[in-house]
């Protein structure tokens, strides 16, 4: 044996006897196998499997054979046997310096980003750099049919989506605008996005493409989306309005006109609102006129001008 091979340190745990196996519960030193792991190799321990000790190569024995190995003072090689106790020697779960495998599921990048995508769809957008171009709502040959020869294009009324205006108040008034142009569903569905801006726009501009293909169509997918009802008045409020002392006629019959305008559901003959009118006159004006018939509000208004110009000029 070589004198400069040195006996390996060990963390020991003192015992008057040496441990058997039998007294540890076991028959037989434990493999790797009943570990659950393979041998390490010198690499993986960090160690080199060759010393070099005076001047000569030594080859250490494996680590399965049980023989110790390691470095000690040389006074202890030809000297006697170094008083130490029995050891019992713990194997790490792991072998220093080995890495231990690890498995990572497959990638599922493209799956959640295809999900991702679909959710934002349903909301009506889409991911940066995937924005389809801007198409129209109506088939193309809506706009290769020419408007009619010397009509010019109007200014349209902008309706924004805000401020409390009614859809039914701007589509009469988008149509009494563009009533040059007829009946035609091409030209009232090319016109109608310039009597739009703002929110209004915007609903436009997202809706799909070719989803629209007639006037009445386009008109029931704007009420859908922007009528709310708050604006609208009824019968019960047109029933209300009443003439206020010292109110002139003509500004009773005005105020009386907007709420109308305003009950866009409400459907009456125009006798019956010329009675609701005549109903809601002061009281010494409508004893002048009791027992006449009217046939419409404009047959009110004048007959109770007429009135109170005679009360002005008894005065």
């Amino acid at each position: 044996m070589n004198s400069n091979l040195q006996q390996p340190y060990y963390q020991t745990v003192a015992y008057t006897t040496p441990p058997s196996y039998n007294q540890l519960g076991a028959n037989s030193p434990p493999s790797y196998n009943q570990l659950g792991v393979n041998p390490p190799g010198y690499n993986q321990l960090g160690m080199n499997p060759h010393r070099i000790a005076n001047n000569s190569e030594t080859m250490l024995p494996a680590a399965s054979t049980g023989i110790p190995y390691g470095p000690v003072l040389d006074s202890h090689v030809n000297g006697p046997p170094l008083q130490t106790s029995y050891a019992q020697t713990f194997m790490p779960e792991y072998p220093p310096h080995v890495a231990v495998p690890q498995t990572h599921a497959p990638s599922s990048n493209n799956s959640w980003k295809n999900q991702l995508v679909d959710i934002l769809r349903e909301y009506g957008l889409a991911p940066k750099g995937t924005t389809r171009a801007y198409q129209k709502p109506y088939p193309e040959y809506f706009d290769s049919t020419p408007y009619p020869h010397g009509v010019r294009i109007p200014d349209f009324v902008k309706f924004t989506g805000e401020g409390g205006r009614s859809t039914v108040e701007h589509v009469g008034q988008f149509l009494a605008q563009c009533s040059e142009f007829g009946n035609s569903d091409i030209y009232r569905v090319k016109l109608f996005p310039l009597s739009l801006s703002g929110t209004a726009f915007t609903w436009f501009s997202s809706l799909a493409p070719n989803s629209i293909s007639s006037w009445v169509q386009l008109e029931q997918r704007f009420h859908e989306y922007f009528y709310n009802g708050e604006t609208e008045l009824r019968l019960s409020d047109l029933t209300m309005v009443r003439q206020k002392y010292n109110e002139p006629v003509h500004d009773y019959i005005r105020r009386f006109r907007d709420v109308k305008n305003c009950c866009y559901s409400l459907t009456i003959a125009e006798k019956d609102l010329a009675d609701l009118a005549f109903s809601g006159l002061l009281a010494h004006i409508k004893d002048k006129l009791e027992g006449q018939e009217f046939l419409d509000v404009n047959q009110v208004l004048q007959k109770a001008l007429a009135q109170e110009n005679r009360a002005r000029e008894v005065k």
